[in-house]
């Protein structure tokens, strides 16, 4: 009787020790997993942004613009072009100040607008485009990029302003 109670601790002991070596080893595998996340969520940012903490060019080109690797694409449609991003606002801001000439920046809040801003280094026919970005939420921004029409060599007609026009109010409902 003695060396039953004997073996059934012995027995309870060995069984508590591999339960926490079990523990142990899932609490390593936990953490290590973590830490690989966490690497690669900085490869994925390291990604995105250069050395000197810009966002990187991607090989995206709208209307002679270079877009930032961070924009995912909601919709595009004629002469409208509209991207989500996680970048922060500053960033973007500072990403498209660098590469639009304009002289109307107007802020509201913390949304920018670029108004008919033409890319620099563009050469060729130049599209002058409508930049907005703006917030959506704490963690994405919206931008939306209109290429404005450009002028036309020679002046429409009567009738031809009115087509436009009937096609664009068409085009709204």
């Amino acid at each position: 009787m003695k060396r039953q109670i004997i073996w059934l601790a012995a027995f309870a002991l060995s069984l508590s020790s591999c339960s926490n070596k079990q523990t142990n080893e899932g609490d390593t595998e936990a953490l290590e997993r973590k830490e690989q996340g966490k690497v690669l969520e900085e490869e994925k940012i390291s990604s995105l942004y250069g050395s000197n903490g810009e966002l990187l060019e991607s090989d995206k080109i709208v209307a002679g613009l270079r877009l930032p690797t961070t924009l995912k694409l909601v919709r595009d449609e004629e002469r409208r072009h509209i991207y989500e991003s996680p970048a922060p606002l500053t960033a973007l801001h500072e990403y498209f100040g660098k590469r639009l000439l304009t002289g109307v920046v107007e802020r509201r809040g913390q949304s920018v607008t670029f108004e008919a801003a033409v890319p620099k280094g563009i050469r060729g026919g130049v599209v002058k485009l409508d930049v907005w970005i703006q917030p959506i939420n704490q963690s994405r921004n919206r931008i939306e990029i209109v290429e404005r029409r450009p002028m036309p060599e020679k002046p429409m007609s009567d009738n031809q302003v009115r087509t436009l026009l009937k096609k664009e109010q068409e085009y709204i409902q």
